[in-house]
C-alpha cells in the first residue's frame, strides 16, 4: 500500500514483476513514469492495481516493453482483476498495448452453462472514469476480457486502438460515455463480441471505425447488472452504440464485417440517434453488415451528392419495413 505516496523519480514495476493481491497508489504523486510493462498483477477478488486520483507527471505503461526499453523481460503485461485509474491525471500517454486485461469473473475460469447476471464490478477489466490523459490513450494488439470503461474521461490527444480483441459477448465491452477526445479516435482492425459505447462522447478531430469485426460466435456468459444499452437495442447485442455523439471531423464507417455464425442470434447494431458529425465517409457494404441501425436525428454533411441513392433507400426499407412506415428524416440522412 502506497496511497498518497510521493515519488520523485520513476515508479518501476517491470522486468517480470508479479503481484498477488491489490497494489494501492491511490492519490499518489509520481513525478515521472508509472511503468508496469511486462508485469503480472493478479487479484481475482478485486483490483489488481488501484491508482485512483493519482497524479502521474509522465506516462503510464501497462503493456509489453517498448522497443526502446532496456527491460530484460519481453513478455506481455497481464492483469487479472480490475485496473483502477478513476480520477487519475496522467500528463503523458496511457498505454495499454500488448496486454491481457481480464475481469474477475472471467479470471475465475468456472464453467458457465447459461448467462448469469453478475455484479458490474466483477466484470470490469479497466476502470478509468473521470481520467485525464495529457497525450494519447493507446490500446493496441491487446486482449480485454470484460469491460474497459472511461466514462467522462478527458483525452487531450488521440485514441489509438487497433488489432485488439474486446471479448464481452452481448454486453458493453468498451465505454467512453461523455468522454472528450481532443484529437481523433482510431478503431481499426478491432474484433469485438460486444458493444462499443460512445454515448454523448465528443471527438474534436474525427472518428475512424475501419476494418472492425463484430464476432458473434459465442453466447453471453455474464450479463452486466448495469447494462444500459439494452433498453434501446432490445437486449444483448454487438456493434456501436453512440446516441448524441458529437464528431467534429469526419466519421469513417468502412470495411465493417460481422461473423455469419451467430448461434445466440445476437443482433449487430449501429445506434446513432441524435448524433452529429461534420462529414461522413462510408461504404454500403458496411451498412449491409448490420442487422439493425437507428439514424433518426443523425446529422452530417456529404462532401458531394451520393451516386448510390437507390441502394441506400433499399437499406432504409430493410431497416424500417417492420415499423410500418419509412421515416422521411432517416431516408434523407442515409442519402
Amino acid at each position: 500500500m502506497a496511497d498518497g505516496a510521493k515519488v520523485a523519480g520513476n515508479t518501476l514495476l517491470t522486468d517480470g514483476f508479479t503481484s498477488r493481491g491489490e497494489i494501492r497508489l491511490n492519490g499518489a504523486c509520481l513525478n515521472r513514469n508509472l511503468d508496469c510493462s511486462s508485469a503480472k498483477m493478479l487479484n481475482r477478488r478485486g483490483f489488481s492495481i488501484s491508482a485512483a486520483g493519482a497524479i502521474i507527471s509522465g506516462s503510464a505503461y501497462f503493456c509489453a516493453p517498448k522497443i526502446w526499453s532496456d527491460s530484460t523481460v519481453r513478455s506481455p503485461f497481464r492483469s487479472e482483476g480490475a485496473i483502477r485509474l478513476s480520477g487519475a491525471k496522467i500528463s503523458g500517454h496511457l498505454t495499454l498495448d500488448e496486454g491481457h486485461f481480464i475481469a474477475t469473473s472471467f479470471a475465475e475460469r468456472t464453467e458457465v452453462t447459461a448467462p448469469r447476471t453478475t455484479e458490474a464490478h466483477q466484470l470490469r477489466a479497466v476502470v478509468g472514469n473521470g481520467i485525464e490523459v495529457g497525450a494519447d490513450l493507446n490500446l493496441r494488439a491487446s486482449f480485454v476480457q470484460g469491460a474497459a470503461i472511461f466514462i467522462s474521461g478527458k483525452i487531450n490527444g488521440d485514441i489509438n486502438s487497433s488489432d485488439t480483441n474486446l471479448d464481452f459477448p452481448g454486453q458493453e465491452s468498451l465505454t467512453l460515455d461523455s468522454a472528450t477526445i481532443g484529437g481523433e479516435a482510431f478503431f481499426e482492425g478491432i474484433r469485438t463480441t460486444g458493444i462499443i459505447r460512445l454515448a454523448q462522447a465528443s471527438f474534436a478531430q474525427g472518428l475512424r471505425i475501419h476494418g472492425i469485426s463484430f464476432e458473434r460466435n459465442h453466447a453471453p456468459q455474464f450479463l452486466d447488472d448495469e447494462y444500459a444499452a439494452g433498453d434501446d437495442l432490445g437486449g444483448v447485442a454487438c456493434g456501436v452504440y453512440a446516441p448524441n455523439m458529437l464528431v467534429g471531423g469526419t466519421f469513417y464507417w468502412k470495411n465493417v464485417t460481422a461473423s455469419e455464425v451467430n448461434p445466440s442470434r445476437i443482433p449487430c447494431w449501429l445506434f446513432l440517434f441524435g448524433a452529429k458529425c461534420t462529414s461522413i465517409e462510408d461504404d454500403i457494404a458496411s451498412w449491409k453488415t448490420l442487422d439493425r441501425f437507428d439514424i433518426n436525428g443523425f446529422v452530417y454533411n456529404l462532401p458531394s451528392p451520393p451516386t448510390d441513392i437507390d441502394v441506400r433507400l433499399i437499406e432504409i426499407d430493410r431497416q424500417y419495413d417492420t415499423e410500418r412506415t419509412r421515416p422521411a428524416e432517416a431516408a434523407l440522412q442515409l442519402m
